[in-house]
């Protein structure tokens, strides 16, 4: 079989949704390693394919593509092959690096009713879906419903996140079907880079978490970063309305509209709950 080329690569990692980013030598001065036109491809596990030019140079260009996933900002990159800087070429280069990020991703964690219920309403909005539980009959049940989710995992709830690429333009939200699958489910979320952390549940959840995690040593800032319970009030009961509010949460702070409510520990501890009634875990 013949090997996939360079372009096909990145257009497989596109499709396959993985965030990958294009490195391009586009400028060289004096002695370089690689001349202007050389490629690399850089994975978000640190992965490439490709090079411009290996060494420390490769080195530096990798871990600045790494940075830009954090904000999903192409940047051109100029480097001093000196020997004041560690180099022996005594050139100059210019490369070009863009992060190509998946789009915006919901990862629900819990496939119980309100899990459902996202996935169903999401996928139209642009979202790709991916759907993680415990539970593989759940699972199952769920994309059978729903052949729009294209992406379920059976996961470990203390650690379900391991084998998902979750970056900034991940949505998480928790709705397992026991407390303290939530809280574990939280306590990952946190370790993550996703712009939103949702917990579905009730005010008195809420506090109960806030003191477990405390409790464990987690900042407060950290802790701030958790919306629940999730969605925006608009008084929703059944599991279809908490989606809706819960998306709508989402959209807002994924279209930058007025999100300050959203600044400071005091917008995400929020006093009432944003439903009708306390959220139970679906």
């Amino acid at each position: 079989m013949q090997k996939a080329t360079f372009f096909e690569e990145l257009t497989a990692a596109l499709k396959d949704q993985r965030p990958v980013a294009l490195a391009i030598l586009v400028e060289t001065v004096g002695s370089t390693p690689q001349r202007p036109g050389a490629k690399m491809l850089v994975y978000g596990d640190g992965t490439t394919l490709g090079t411009v030019g290996g060494g420390m140079m490769e080195y530096e260009v990798i871990q600045r593509a790494l940075k830009a996933f954090e904000g999903g900002h192409a940047e051109l990159l100029s480097i001093k092959l000196s020997k004041e800087a560690g180099y022996m070429c005594g050139g100059s280069a210019k490369v070009y690096i863009e992060p190509l990020l998946p789009t915006s991703e919901l990862i629900i964690l819990g496939a119980g009713h309100i899990g459902q219920a996202l996935a169903f309403f999401a996928q139209p909005l642009g979202f790709r879906v991916v759907l993680l539980d415990g539970r593989e009959e759940f699972l199952g049940q769920a994309k059978k419903r729903n052949a729009s989710i294209k992406t379920t995992r059976v996961v470990n709830y203390a650690d379900p996140f391991q084998e998902v690429w979750v970056g900034p333009s991940s949505y998480i939200v928790v709705a397992t079907f026991s407390h303290a699958h939530d809280f574990e489910g939280v306590r990952a979320a946190l370790k993550t880079k996703a712009s939103y952390i949702g917990l579905v549940g009730s005010k008195t959840k809420r506090a109960a978490l806030e003191d477990h995690l405390k409790r464990e040593g987690v900042e407060v800032a950290d802790i701030a970063r958790i919306m629940t319970p999730a969605g925006l009030p608009i008084g929703a009961v059944t599991p279809q309305e908490i989606a809706i509010s819960i998306l709508a949460e989402i959209i807002r702070l994924r279209r930058s509209y007025d999100l300050s409510e959203h600044n400071g520990a005091s917008s995400c501890s929020r006093a009432v709950p944003a439903h009708g009634k306390p959220q139970a875990p679906a």
